[in-house]
């Protein structure tokens, strides 16, 4: 865990992330790549998965020093989930 700054710089926001499992899936590609993945994750991965979406916010994670935007992006997605009841 990094401790943040008391005061952040204007713009920027912090939000804590609860702990837990997150699925991880890569993003490589144009920048709308990342809608594809989450259309793969929410429309075929996540149905035929042994786990289930819990609460908690999606997030992604840019690799900003091997991406160029807007044609080679290298981008991970991570959505946080439980196993079934």
């Amino acid at each position: 865990m990094t401790h943040l700054p008391e005061v952040l710089p204007a713009g920027f926001v912090s939000l804590s992330l609860p702990g837990g499992y997150y699925a991880e899936f890569e993003a490589h590609g144009p920048a709308n790549t990342v809608q594809i993945v989450r259309d793969y994750i929410y429309g075929t991965w996540l149905p035929n998965a042994r786990y289930e979406r819990t609460d908690g916010p999606d997030f992604e994670i840019t690799d900003v020093c091997n991406s160029r935007f807007p044609d080679a992006m290298c981008i991970k997605v991570y959505i946080p989930l439980r196993t079934p009841a």
